[in-house]
């Protein structure tokens, strides 16, 4: 698709300076709006229970099925006080956390159903059975008994005496939340694991345990006597359909007067503004009327479709169109008051991971050490060698020689290779990718992933419009 197209578009939506003048008055609330409905929250009310307070809570769309088998699970073991376990299995993006966060934030509004205390663990974090046994207890607000020399022994022993206060003072049920769950699996014997499991088998107060996952084998990772104390209650979470997708962007970019009064309201407040117009209510509604009828020919333009269906085809997740769509509505603003079908287009181009633009600002945004790294590899892939984080440490410790802003020392450049591997910049064999010690880290043969445009990367490096030192490109420039 050309860019043509969009620019018939701009030319084909120009606006009387007069009508112009009215919509451009609401752009900024409406915008602010949007993106307020399509703004990350935390994705889980964490700690100790307390009254709910009235926030926006949007709908969730392609799971509702999910959604009321997780609440109707929480809601049963709250209400009978019966520990549980449960594990939520998706790929990335699918609304695991989101769907989890819904179903506390609808329990805390139910009547008569007790408020859970909410305690969350990482398996990328907490590493080890100590640091999570620490952790936990300090969220449930025990570590006030520990002290700095307290060992693995005497944590567990302050966590089982929390649990048994707990039950003996009727206190409320307790959720703890483990994501990456996998990864709680590749610690030594699973100590952590069995812990809690054991702690919900033994009636100690209500736990429930809550894995969440992206490997759905993850059941045969674990141990015959985790998995003997582990309730196989799976929520498989689907990919959105064409159908989810149209509902989740009317819903979002839908508006209405009161939603845009309050977005108005606190635009004013943030710039001091008190200024108010006469015909406030009469031009309000005549920029939802327009941005309604703007929408809808965003919707159903053929080029919007085509890439619609492509995303939907590829298997894109639901967090992803959410990116899409806050691109679109920061498009919005005074000289442009409306959604245009070219808005959608650019947005669904941006995100693409093969978008050379989308990669370009990537790269732009790492932080120096990564940063770095990438270019040592961009230079080693153009040279056609195969290479390793060694190779890269070697190259960019004599540039380190020449300029002390681009010295880094082993450990940094091993973490940067650990978040480059993390974020898929960087790749390694599937045997290295499964071990990941230092070792590995440092000497496994890597590339640059696939997505990643090598000839478009270096002529952006060249342009110097990857935001690189000056001593760092002209290295990478200089000496291929």
């Amino acid at each position: 698709m050309d860019s043509s197209s969009d620019d018939d578009d701009a030319s084909a939506c120009k606006l009387p300076e007069k009508e112009k003048a009215t919509l451009a008055r609401w752009a900024p609330a409406a915008q602010r709006r949007m993106l307020e409905r399509l703004a990350d929250r935390p994705p889980v009310r964490l700690g100790r229970a307390k009254p709910p307070q009235k926030h926006d809570v949007p709908n969730l769309f392609g799971s509702k099925k999910q959604e009321t088998e997780i609440f109707e699970r929480l809601k049963a073991a709250a209400v009978q006080g019966a520990s549980t376990s449960l594990i939520l299995c998706g790929h990335a993006g699918c609304g695991k956390r989101a769907h989890l966060a819904r179903a506390i934030d609808r329990l805390d509004g139910e009547k008569g159903v007790p408020r859970f205390d909410v305690a969350e663990l990482h398996g990328l974090v907490h590493a080890d059975a100590a640091t999570g046994l620490r952790d936990l207890a300090r969220q449930l607000d025990a570590g006030r008994r520990r002290n700095a020399t307290s060992r693995y022994v005497d944590d567990l022993g302050i966590l089982v005496e929390e649990l048994r206060r707990r039950r003996a003072e009727r206190r409320a049920p307790l959720l703890v939340i483990l994501h990456e769950l996998d990864a709680f699996a590749l610690q030594p014997r699973q100590t952590l694991l069995y812990v809690l499991l054991d702690a919900m088998q033994s009636r100690l107060g209500c736990v429930i345990v809550c894995g969440i996952t992206r490997d759905h084998a993850v059941l045969e990772l674990f141990e015959k006597r985790v998995k003997s104390r582990l309730q196989n209650h799976h929520v498989a979470f689907n990919r959105p359909t064409k159908v989810d997708i149209i509902q989740f962007f009317q819903d979002r970019f839908r508006l209405c007067g009161e939603d845009l009064g309050g977005a108005s309201e606190r635009l004013m407040q943030e710039t001091s503004s008190r200024k108010r117009p006469r015909d406030e209510e009469d031009t309000r509604e005549i920029y939802i009327k327009a941005h309604s009828k703007a929408f809808e020919a965003c919707i159903t333009d053929p080029r919007v479709a085509k890439m619609l269906d492509d995303s939907v085809s590829c298997g894109r997740s639901m967090r992803w169109f959410c990116r899409v769509a806050q691109r679109c509505a920061c498009e919005i603003n005074e000289d442009d008051p409306l959604l245009r079908p070219a808005h959608l287009l650019e947005a669904f181009r941006a995100q693409e991971p093969n978008s050379c633009r989308a990669w370009r600002e990537a790269l732009r945004s790492l932080p120096p050490a990564e940063k770095a790294l990438v270019i040592a590899y961009l230079k080693l892939e153009r040279i056609g060698k195969q290479y390793c984080l060694e190779n890269a440490a070697h190259a960019l410790a004599r540039l380190g020689q020449a300029s002390s802003q681009e010295a880094f020392d082993e450990d940094r450049l091993l973490e940067a290779q650990t978040l480059l591997l993390d974020k898929s910049m960087v790749l390694l064999s599937a045997e290295a990718r499964n071990r990941r010690d230092a070792h590995v880290l440092r000497f496994a043969p890597c590339r640059l992933a696939p997505a990643l445009d090598v000839d478009d990367l270096w002529l952006a490096l060249r342009g110097d419009d990857l935001g690189c030192t000056t001593t760092l490109r002209q290295w990478a420039l200089n000496h291929v």
